[in-house]
């Protein structure tokens, strides 16, 4: 038999069982499509440093801080790093970074906001060899009058890449400077170093990060260990400072740092764990509707055997079926990777190219498991099904054999659906629980001036609070995020440092940010009769205030005695914790100095503006600005966007989780519901014999949806202790979580029982609604 005699026998075969083609062929193409893409995802932030050259050579420099709670720091003091490069002779090189915050780029009278830049000593390219697009990039490192631009930042600003030569004038910090475009570049590591800006240090002092490259040859383990137990300057003088690989430092999240990215090794384990409970379900569809279908194909085998096809042919035949179908389910998939995969990096907030899809890393793989998924099912199914008599193949699919083996794949589809609904809606409340804390900030402005500017931001506070779309302001001199300090904790250790936020503000800052207090009145009382009054939170009370004490109207140095600035402020009420940071981080202490003194004393307003008019109101508020700062480029901080970025690995998984949760139930809806069509065809001689014989409609339905009732019950036995035990794993990295609840698991098992009923009721009732004989006489 010719291959085009092959071939339209296996297209006339998928045509005839259209169902079965369109859905397994679809549950295939979605479930490679979805597993490709997390599996490359993880396999590329998995390796994002091996794109480094001599990236297994580099170490970050850490040192431990109290954050709240002992934590690594990546802050290093410049002025440091030569004395500890000349004590290890095994390093080669040290690189010094510091970011900058608040840049702004202005030129030709037009401000831009710059993401990030960075500056850095010369010795940068050794470490991270940027691709120079124009100019000379180790010249502009050299000099402090130049920058370099990457490629997108120059377009957005220039319209081009030919800019070497002009002039913009940088903000940054609230400081302004004239500075030269000496290169472009373009950054092949901003999956773990982003940076839209780059330039000199015009004074190394300001180093704040601190990256050493070790000599050829030299153990990095050893030297590791050597490094750890040598005497070295820290923040609180001499004491050990640590240091991480570029993986280990992209891995932790804990690290306090602004320089390199991070990502949540949580995140990225899900991300393939998800990535298999897809393609399982995809596969459970395929062979659960491969088992319905294959006595047709042993029926029509046997007529073709019959009637002169050969043993090879046969075998050939059932090969090429199953191949082509999952060869062809898996060209579609790589196929639609192109137009997917913009939306998978924006869910995933990934840097992946269709470049690195086709790249020897990726590519291997890809082809490998294709081949695996098409070839492996081909051969053990052509193998199988010729060796097969008709009797043998009925007495198998309607023995006991078949039915524990249909009802096992079922279990495992209905066992990955509960369990992506379970874990979407555990992740879900914790996201709840981020979004309740962030209503306090959410539509929340802060605008900064600074007294020497020009006119105090109180003497345009009411033309602010006079827009319609504002709803409320008030003032205070950094808002709510900017100060903190450092107090020695109980043991009255140097290096036993508990950091303590620090708000000055107006009396109105309490109701703008919607704080409850514990005792109102008794604040109230007290608020006029102390001149220096302070506010603290309940975690001042647990870290600072005896159990027996009540701290209400006396002195806050009487708790933090060794400091000055504690003088003459007294306590006059206490308010109820709020998270302004991670779930994984606990809440600092927080004193608030509350005083109605003149205005022109802050320096910051916050806004609160009217849902849906954050647009709008900030055009608006940038014109008063330019009115009363026109040398001063327009700033501003959206603190609602704060919270949201600290916790960005909850809200990134819930968006994975809600688009594969979908997926899967997709899939796990038309296979089943193909599953009880070719399942019902199969038995409509047996429907028709019983209701001759009696038997009620509701008789049927029970006898037809027991087993799958069955397996609903099987798949929630196993899916409930199994998704607890993991998602309690996941919840202990979160200082504050939620308790994980019955309904996280009945809500599951609700949406699929559903599905179930549905299904099977509609085909049960179509298949109820035939005549008997006419059923006979066609099987």
């Amino acid at each position: 038999m010719s291959f085009y005699h092959l071939l339209r026998l296996i297209i006339r075969g998928w045509w005839h069982d259209r169902l079965f083609t369109v859905v397994s062929w679809g549950s295939l193409v979605i479930g490679i499509l979805c597993a490709s893409l997390l599996g490359t995802f993880v396999l590329h932030e998995y390796n994002i440093h091996a794109d480094i050259p001599d990236g297994n050579r580099i170490l970050r420099l850490t040192q431990s801080v109290s954050m709240g709670k002992k934590a690594e720091s990546s802050f290093i003091y410049g002025p440091d790093v030569p004395r500890i490069v000349a004590a290890f002779p095994e390093i080669e090189t040290a690189l010094r970074t510091r970011v900058r915050d608040n840049v702004q780029a202005v030129y030709r009278n037009e401000s831009l906001p710059i993401g990030k830049f960075v500056q850095a000593d010369s010795t940068f390219l050794m470490f991270f060899p940027l691709e120079t697009v124009a100019g000379n990039l180790h010249e502009t490192l050299i000099r402090t009058d130049a920058l370099a631009l990457e490629e997108a930042t120059a377009v957005r600003i220039f319209g081009s890449t030919d800019c070497v030569g002009e002039v913009l004038k940088i903000t940054a910090d609230g400081n302004a400077s004239l500075m030269v475009v000496g290169a472009v570049f373009r950054n092949p590591y901003r999956g773990m170093l982003p940076v839209n800006m780059l330039g000199g240090f015009a004074d190394a002092s300001f180093g704040e990060s601190c990256f050493i490259k070790l000599r050829e040859g030299t153990d990095v383990a050893a030297f590791r260990r050597k490094f750890s137990e040598t005497s070295l300057p820290t923040v609180l003088g001499e004491g050990h400072l640590g240091t991480l690989t570029l993986q280990e430092s992209y891995f932790d999240t804990d690290l306090q740092d602004f320089v390199l990215l991070h990502r949540s090794s949580v995140v990225l384990a899900m991300g393939g764990i998800i990535a298999l409970l897809v393609l399982l379900v995809a596969c459970f569809n395929y062979i659960n509707l491969g088992l319905a279908r294959l006595l047709r194909q042993v029926h029509t085998l046997h007529i073709e055997i019959f009637a002169g096809a050969s043993r090879k042919d046969i075998y050939r035949r059932l090969f090429w079926d199953t191949c082509l179908l999952i060869g062809f389910a898996f060209l579609c998939a790589f196929l639609l990777m192109n137009d997917v995969l913009p939306l998978f990096n924006r869910l995933m907030a990934a840097h992946l190219t269709m470049e690195y899809l086709l790249s020897a890393r990726v590519l291997p793989w890809l082809l490998s498991g294709g081949v695996i998924l098409a070839v492996v099912p081909s051969v053990y199914i052509s193998g199988r099904l010729q060796s097969l008599t008709e009797s043998d193949y009925r007495l198998f699919y309607r023995g006991k054999m078949r039915r524990l083996m249909v009802s096992c794949f079922q279990v495992g589809q209905l066992v990955v659906t509960m369990a992506l609904l379970s874990v979407f809606f555990i992740i879900h409340n914790q996201l709840d629980l981020v979004e309740k804390d962030n209503k306090r900030f959410e539509n929340v402005i802060d605008v900064f001036a600074e007294k020497s500017w020009g006119a105090p931001v109180s003497s345009w506070m009411d033309k602010v609070s006079a827009c319609q779309e504002v709803e409320a302001v008030t003032l205070s001199e950094t808002g709510l995020f900017e100060e903190s300090m450092a107090v020695v904790g109980e043991s009255g250790k140097p290096e036993d440092l508990v950091w303590m936020d620090i708000v000055r503000g107006s009396k109105s800052l309490l109701d703008f940010y919607r704080m409850e207090l514990v005792d109102s009145a008794e604040t109230a009382r007290l608020l006029p009769t102390v001149p220096h009054p302070v506010i603290v939170n309940e975690t001042f009370i647990k870290q600072f205030v005896p159990e027996s004490d009540n701290p209400v109207g006396k002195p806050v140095s009487h708790y933090i005695p060794d400091d000055s600035d504690m003088e003459g402020k007294t306590i006059v009420g206490v308010i109820r914790d709020f998270r302004k940071r991670s779930l994984g981080e606990s809440v600092w202490p927080l004193l608030m100095q509350v005083e109605d003194v003149a205005g022109s004393d802050y320096q910051t307003l916050s806004i609160r503006v009217k849902e849906g008019e954050t647009a709008r109101f900030l055009k608006r508020l940038e014109q008063i600005w330019t009115e009363n700062y026109p040398e001063q480029p327009f700033l501003y901080l959206d603190i609602g966007m704060i919270l949201k970025e600290t916790n960005k690995d909850v809200f990134m998984l819930s968006d994975m989780l809600t688009f594969y949760v979908i997926v899967s139930l997709l899939m796990t809806f038309f296979g089943l519901y193909s599953l009880v069509r070719y399942t019902i065809r199969l038995r409509l001689r047996e429907i028709a014999l019983r209701k001759i014989h009696g038997a009620t409609s509701g008789h049927l339905l029970k006898l037809l949806l027991s087993p799958y009732l069955i397996c609903l019950v099987a798949a929630f036995v196993i899916t409930v202790p199994s998704v607890y035990a993991f998602m309690l794993f996941w919840l202990e990295q979160f200082a504050y979580s939620v308790p994980i609840s019955a309904m996280d698991f009945v809500l599951p098992l609700l949406v699929t029982s559903g599905i179930t009923l549905l299904t099977v009721v509609e085909n049960v009732y179509k298949a109820v609604k035939m005549n008997p004989s006419e059923v006979i006489k066609i099987e």
